[in-house]
């Protein structure tokens, strides 16, 4: 089965990629007997790092949220995570034990001492406990974790940690502190950070992910701060090799990511952004193309929040500074993407994302319908069998949510389960899953559409039409039609063998945790505060199931599904 899996994936989405990915191997092992794995660099009055790089935020956002900087800061000095199942853990303690690796690699970013960083400005009377404790922490990470410690095993989390490090570094310093001695330290741990980022690159022949932008993001930072290692000239050569097109590559042309996450989709146009300051901090310009790349991302990004955010594949919400807490705040990222001219762009009612698979409707209800590539190339990644899934919002409300990831690894029971059609809400038999998936640990961020073809061939601002086709000949068709305004939504879900044999399944639609479901044998009523919708059907029976949703990673919250068993199902959803 193992073998038969390897050779699928290396005769299918990998197959394109095969020589690039033996090409880069042997390019990185002759990178690594060159320049010498695993080497530390050596303190020395050389070494130094560059200030005044990456500029602070402005008077305007520290007034907005110099109370949360300084809670965070707080709270992480005291030990108190309270986040990716964590409660309790401090820079030299042993690694979390009962969490998921990916919990373990949030920490190791070291988010919090840009939060230091930050409080040397917002409490300048307290000004040396917030740099001693920068300072102590830094020392104790490098004297504490070795090269084969969870900390150092993803080049990814390696790389957002040094370019937290050289910022906080970098506003400390602006504050007036200066310490020649830790100064070098930093550049010595930097040029550290930068030479294993590099010598463990993930960019996978051009199979490259997320991953593969934080390891930039790392290598540009460490370009732009550190002075005296001739060794980091290749670093700096490689990053500016390889950076714009990356940006092109992962970026689609619709403006969203390759990942078919959006919370992935958030992830790297926030690296892409910090990316883009660093190298305007270094005095290196982007070409137009970068800019115009990442304005599209940065518009995608608009419109997705203005819809509450709908959750679409795994969840992520890593973000290359963390100022306020673990939260995904992306004003930080709309921040600085203005400080590089890059403005919000406008809102429409209905947006199409034909090359990520999504389409959006702005309204009463703000609607998102799923249907298009699995991401990463073909890989499948971050993906979920969740073609012709719809998400829903009302007031600001969820409704109609997916559930989201809770783990990576974990529990690889789970990750499927959470993966599958029947925790998403569209329709599919109650005993067969969309796709081909993988069960055991090696298939756990693969989702190839083997087995799979599916399209959109009507979409407009008040009609969608796409279908899910499965090599058993199997077929969903939603045929949405969406009001002016949004208002009611309307649908027929049909599930057919071949042309004309209708077979029954499950309809389903996974509610977000708090709406409170009154059931009748054709409707429902959905309610959360003083917002109330109603969902009505017809050629169905209704009945509702209890199931684990994950609004972020590594949060569970238990919430329930409206199952509609039927072949060709008519529902509607509206305002009541």
């Amino acid at each position: 089965m193992k073998l038969l899996w390897k050779l699928r994936i290396l005769l299918g989405p990998v197959r394109p990629f095969l020589g690039r990915k033996i090409i880069d191997g042997i390019v990185i092992a002759l990178d690594r007997l060159r320049l010498g794995r695993g080497s530390t660099i050596a303190i020395h009055e050389g070494l130094s790092t560059n200030a005044g790089v990456f500029p602070l935020p402005s008077a305007d956002w520290f007034q907005r949220y110099s109370a949360d900087v300084v809670s965070f800061a707080r709270q992480m000095r005291q030990g108190k995570v309270n986040a990716y199942g964590i409660t309790n853990w401090k820079v030299g303690d042993d690694d979390p034990l009962g969490v998921d690796v990916r919990s373990t690699h949030e920490l190791s970013r070291m988010h919090h001492w840009c939060a230091y960083a930050l409080a040397v400005h917002i409490e300048p009377e307290r000004a040396d406990v917030w740099c001693s404790a920068f300072e102590h922490e830094l020392r104790l990470f490098a004297s504490t974790y070795t090269k084969r410690s969870v900390h150092w095993r993803f080049p990814m989390g390696t790389a957002i940690r040094v370019f937290s490090m050289l910022v906080a570094w970098d506003w400390i310093r602006r504050s007036g502190y200066e310490n020649a001695d830790t100064d070098r330290f930093v550049a010595a741990c930097a040029a550290e950070h930068g030479m294993q980022v590099y010598l463990h690159r993930e960019s996978k022949g051009g199979l490259s992910t997320s991953h593969f932008v934080a390891n930039l993001l790392g290598l540009a930072a460490v370009e732009a701060y550190v002075q005296g290692n001739r060794s980091l000239a290749k670093l700096s050569r490689y990053t500016q090799k390889v950076l714009e097109r990356e940006a092109q590559r992962q970026i689609l042309p619709d403006g969203m990511v390759q990942e078919a996450s959006t919370g992935y989709h958030r992830q790297v146009i926030d690296l892409f952004v910090m990316i883009a300051v660093l190298r305007r901090g270094a005095g290196k310009n982007l070409s137009a193309s970068f800019h115009d790349a990442l304005s599209r991302g940065l518009a995608a990004l608009d419109t997705l929040e203005s819809i509450g955010m709908p959750l679409i594949g795994d969840n992520d919400d890593g973000m290359a500074l963390k100022l306020t807490g673990y939260a995904p705040r992306t004003d930080t990222t709309r921040y600085y993407a203005r400080y590089l001219g890059l403005e919000a762009g406008a809102l429409h009612n209905w947006t199409s994302y034909p090359d990520f698979g999504l389409d959006i409707w702005r309204g009463s209800l703000g609607v998102t319908l799923r249907n298009g590539s699995v991401g990463q190339f073909g890989k499948g990644g971050h993906a979920h069998h969740d073609q012709n899934s719809i998400t829903v919002r009302c007031d600001g409300h969820p409704i109609i949510i997916d559930p989201g990831t809770s783990l990576y690894t974990f529990s690889a029971a789970v990750r499927n389960t959470e993966r599958s059609v029947q925790f998403h809400s569209t329709m599919w038999p109650a005993d067969q899953d969309q796709g081909y998936m993988y069960r055991e640990q090696d298939g756990l961020f693969w989702l190839p559409a083997f087995d799979l073809r599916s399209g959109v061939s009507m979409r407009s601002e008040t009609r969608w039409y796409g279908e899910v086709h499965h090599r058993s000949s199997l077929v969903h068709a939603r045929d949405v039609t969406i009001q002016p305004h949004g208002s009611i939504i309307s649908c027929i879900d049909t599930l057919r063998r071949g042309r004309k044999n209708p077979i029954n399944g499950e309809l389903v639609f996974v509610l977000a945790p708090d709406i409170q479901v009154r059931m009748a044998h054709d409707h429902a009523a959905l309610s959360v505060g003083d917002t109330q919708v109603m969902l009505e059907w017809q050629g169905a029976s209704g009945s509702s199931r209890k199931l684990v949703t994950a609004p972020r990673f590594a949060q569970t919250r238990e919430s329930t599904a409206i199952v509609l068993s039927g072949n060709t199902i008519s529902w509607r959803l509206r305002r009541s």
